[in-house]
């Protein structure tokens, strides 16, 4: 008798099933996630990878970083974030909503403090593009990315050249007579270096803050 119903309510109700989520009979909590996906009119998906949250207190990265997850809400993207420090940019005790938590919540960003693994690999995590900022966050990403959605798009938010700032830093260094210090902040360079250069080969969309045309 059950089934028999089961097939006169498919029958009788298929326009309004078409599309909608099975019954979770494995993983309810992916289920719940891509039916509340399906709610909100099935908007595209981005994951934000950055250092911090965002917090202009932080630096002008980090405020650009801000109107960035502003224009991808406005633009209809549903925003997940996941920032690679979870403390920097924390400032939930500010009076009037002020701390970033509670501005990336007003405006509907989902913000996740899992390890970045568990994070992709967890059913229902499906993203259309993932935009990561800075190298650190890029080089703790990729493996993860190439290996749990390598067919995601991935866009390097070159925010600054990480490894010609620490070279200026270097050379400050070098002529306050901090010889170790210097050699230090060479070697870092390299590896800022390496990693940038890396995610300008393997990226698939590099955005850059520059007034050069060429």
């Amino acid at each position: 008798l059950m089934l028999r119903n089961r097939r006169i309510f498919r029958e009788k109700w298929a326009d309004e099933l078409v599309g909608r989520e099975p019954y979770p009979t494995v993983d309810g909590h992916a289920a719940r996630e891509r039916a509340l996906h399906h709610i909100r009119g099935r908007p595209p998906r981005v994951l934000i990878l950055d250092d911090a949250l965002p917090d202009a207190g932080l630096g002008s990265g980090f405020a650009r970083a801000w109107l960035a997850v502003e224009e991808l809400v406005e633009a209809g993207y549903s925003v997940t974030l996941r920032p690679r420090n979870f403390v920097l940019g924390d400032r939930r005790h500010t009076t009037a909503r002020a701390g970033a938590l509670d501005r990336l919540a007003d405006l509907g960003v989902d913000v996740r403090f899992e390890p970045l693994g568990s994070l992709l690999r967890r059913p229902g995590a499906a993203f259309d593009v993932v935009l990561c900022s800075r190298p650190l966050s890029y080089r703790d990403a990729m493996p993860h990315l190439r290996r749990h959605h390598p067919q995601v798009p991935i866009v390097y938010d070159t925010e600054a050249l990480w490894f010609r700032r620490t070279e200026l830093e270097a050379d400050v260094a070098e002529e306050a007579g901090e010889a170790d210090q210097a050699a230090e902040l060479r070697e870092l360079a390299e590896e800022f270096k390496t990693i940038e250069m890396d995610a300008i080969a393997r990226a698939d969309h590099i955005v850059a803050v520059s007034r050069r045309t060429n």
